[in-house]
């Protein structure tokens, strides 16, 4: 069974240079088995300087997949990508936009960029 958590949940993330990074989520209603059908949702992951300055966005078809009936959202970038960032360290936040156009950070933290 899952587990209810509060959101928005704070989760420190680690990439590696020369290596694809991924990020599976999936929504799940209050019982925490059943998927939320996340049909019209969008998704934004937002990686930016502390001080707010944006390094890169992620958004639904650049960055982030969608399965809407299971919920899940697959985030990631490719070795190249991630060989790219000029930064050792950045703070980052996805923010989920539903159906009725409620916006919620569900996840936030800090990302560490590793030789």
């Amino acid at each position: 069974m899952g587990t209810k958590t509060k959101l928005p949940v704070r989760r420190d993330i680690e990439m590696k240079r020369g290596m694809d990074w991924n990020w599976t989520i999936r929504l799940l209603e209050n019982d925490g088995v059943t998927a939320i059908n996340t049909t019209g949702y969008t998704a934004t992951f937002a990686i930016k300087a502390p001080g707010g300055a944006v390094y890169d966005t992620l958004v639904i078809d650049n960055g982030i997949t969608h399965t809407p009936v299971n919920g899940q959202f697959n985030i990631g970038r490719a070795y190249t990508t991630v060989d790219g960032y000029e930064f050792s360290s950045a703070e980052y936040d996805l923010i989920f936009v539903n159906t009725l156009s409620k916006h919620w950070c569900a996840f936030y933290g800090n990302i560490k960029v590793m030789p």
